[in-house]
């Protein structure tokens, strides 16, 4: 009976077959793109992986097959998302985006006891889970910094035509994209001031501060 690593190996195996036969490469292709990119694995190893007979994978074979592959390497290690059921670790069965989600750091593990066993929880404190904050919080940045820039190039629309047809500076329609300006612009100082907050937090989680 193959024991939980030898299935995870072979799981990785099958996945790396499939991408690879979806480009159309044998596995010498795969071979020389591995080296190109720095790492070779060896054709034989390709072969011996995605047959089964290999019992366990590098984390740095894991990556370059991936870099070369053009596929992430949670993909390779999970391909059955979101649903498909996977044994996270021995014994304990979870779907695939649960997966990935604990080895990307979205949620932790925690044992309460034997009769509720294992349950997910939000991340403790560290550079990981503060580091997904941040970059949501960048995304959030991003997204109020086009929002005031569109709500710019109204207001100098709506002016422009103001000014063209001799109307009023201010009237209904100026008015309103220079509302639409202010609370833009409102919403990205608040969104900057709360990425630099995450910044500071994430900068004292990796001793940086």
């Amino acid at each position: 009976m193959a024991t939980w690593d030898e299935n995870t190996t072979a799981r990785i195996g099958e996945a790396v077959k499939a991408a690879r036969s979806a480009r159309g490469w044998s596995a010498k292709a795969l071979a020389d793109r591995t080296a190109q990119l720095g790492h070779a694995v060896g054709r034989a190893t390709i072969s011996e992986l995605e047959t089964g007979r290999r019992r366990n994978i590098a984390v740095a074979e894991l990556l370059i097959l991936g870099a070369a592959l053009e596929v992430p390497p949670l993909q390779l290690l999970y391909p059955d998302l979101p649903e498909g059921r996977v044994d996270v670790w021995p014994g304990r069965e979870v779907t695939s985006h649960e997966a990935v989600e604990w080895v990307a750091g979205k949620h932790d593990p925690k044992y309460l006891d034997d009769q509720v066993g294992w349950v997910w929880r939000r991340p403790g404190d560290g550079p990981l889970a503060e580091t997904w904050t941040w970059l949501a919080a960048r995304d959030v940045v991003d997204a109020a910094r086009r929002g005031a820039e569109e709500a710019a190039e109204r207001l100098a629309e709506e002016q422009e035509i103001a000014s063209k047809s001799g109307s009023p500076q201010w009237g209904d329609e100026t008015a309103e994209a220079k509302l639409s300006y202010e609370v833009a612009g409102s919403l990205l100082a608040e969104a900057q001031q709360v990425l630099h907050d995450v910044e500071a937090r994430l900068k004292r989680a990796t001793g940086d501060a």
